[in-house]
């Protein structure tokens, strides 16, 4: 099933071919990126909750 798929997608041209596969690695590399500022997102959220977290504590110790 799947090499018969791959012999479908992949075109007779060379040329096409390198393109698509540059088509695709550029999709993975954006698809990366957008992972790494989702989880730099995650981050700095989960600080800023800690950040709220010691405030709370320290106005409520004082």
């Amino acid at each position: 099933m799947l090499p018969r798929l791959l012999l479908v997608l992949i075109p007779q041209q060379p040329q096409q071919l390198l393109q698509l596969l540059l088509l695709l690695l550029l999709l993975l590399l954006l698809l990366l990126l957008l992972l790494l500022l989702l989880l730099l997102l995650l981050l700095l959220l989960l600080l800023l909750l800690l950040l709220l977290l010691l405030l709370l504590l320290l106005l409520l110790n004082s």
